[in-house]
């Protein structure tokens, strides 16, 4: 049986397929029609708009050791929405053997070069490594900035490690340690800041007469109060070969080189010595007793750094930047004793 349409709802039908064939070429949005029964799709019946897949963006590929096919690979991970995953694959030459998610941050938008700075946790507290790229991506409270660089953790085995910082007004960071352990990726470490004024950085030392390397963690909190002095913790982690695993190191205390500002009787004399020369922003107010070389029960304006060198730049810019700044240099053990 054939059906005859009345000729008004032939040309009816005609002007809607007019209008649709003109609203789709001038509109720019790309559409697709639903086929089959779209109600069984989750779908309306009609057009929807499809949405754009981002493919996978490299940001850099590190070598898990220095003679095989192994590598790490830091990227942003393929994806449709408007987040997408920072990712670590494992690879063999093409071959993914591994992948896992960093899962504190998102990406939003295109990935840019940046260079790292004193935020970024990258390196010395006094020096951040300027040489590392630094991949930043999103805007404002959205920007997340990520670098990975390789650790030696025995001669023949490298880590990847990563640091991102998030946010915009109240930054924050985040570091991890990746290995590959028998074509198998891990992830064997990671360190989070906490709420408030906190920060952080990760420095690579390195370790022994084999080349291998060790991690120190810097880690602080600065109060906002006149009566607290603040805090700072130095960790040093190194890779156990026989185990495995990364391990503190215990129970020695870290040496450091300390930049000193002069010492205070109270918390409060030294914040008001600091807050009236804007040439010591970046020190702390720390209890002396962290330091082997100094007497307890006092409180110092302190910055502290792994490497001499740049601890003493740190103290001519200081009197450079202040001319009557009693400032000294001292190597210490830092950290909190028994006893003391």
């Amino acid at each position: 049986m054939s059906l005859i349409f009345p000729p008004q709802t032939l040309r009816s039908r005609r002007c809607l397929l007019l209008f649709l064939a003109s609203t789709i070429s001038t509109s720019g949005v790309a559409v697709a029609l639903v086929k089959g029964n779209p109600r069984e799709n989750g779908h309306q019946p009609g057009l929807v708009t499809q949405k754009p897949s981002r493919s996978r963006v490299t940001l850099g590929t590190f070598k898990v050791d220095s003679k095989g096919d192994l590598s790490y690979e830091l990227s942003i991970a393929p994806c449709a929405d408007k987040e997408c995953s920072f990712q670590v694959r494992l690879l063999e030459g093409t071959k993914v053997l591994a992948s896992l998610d960093l899962d504190w941050a998102k990406a939003r938008g295109p990935a840019r070069k940046e260079k790292v700075d004193e935020s970024s946790g990258v390196g010395d507290p006094l020096q951040p490594e300027s040489q590392q790229t630094a991949w930043s991506t999103g805007e404002e409270k959205e920007n997340v900035s990520t670098v990975g660089r390789t650790i030696r953790l025995t001669p023949e085995l490298n880590g990847l490690l990563i640091d991102q910082r998030a946010g915009f007004d109240h930054l924050k960071r985040h570091h991890y340690l990746f290995v590959a352990l028998e074509k198998k990726l891990g992830r064997v470490w990671e360190q989070e800041e906490g709420a408030g004024p906190t920060w952080s950085t990760v420095e690579i030392a390195n370790s022994g007469r084999d080349g291998s390397e060790r991690i120190l963690y810097f880690s602080g909190f600065r109060y906002p109060s006149d009566d607290q002095p603040d805090r700072l913790d130095v960790s040093v982690y190194r890779w156990n070969h026989l185990k495995n695993e990364l391990q503190l190191k215990a129970p020695e205390l870290p040496s450091v080189f300390a930049v000193i500002a002069g010492t205070y009787p109270t918390v409060t004399k030294a914040r008001e010595v600091q807050e009236s020369n804007a040439c010591l922003g970046a020190f702390w107010v720390l209890k002396s007793d962290v330091f082997s070389e100094l007497s307890a029960g006092k409180f110092v304006l302190a910055a502290v750094s792994y490497k001499g060198p740049i601890a003493a730049r740190k103290s001519e810019s200081v009197m450079s930047c202040d001319p009557h700044s009693v400032v000294s240099v001292m190597r210490s053990s830092y950290g909190r004793t028994e006893g003391k």
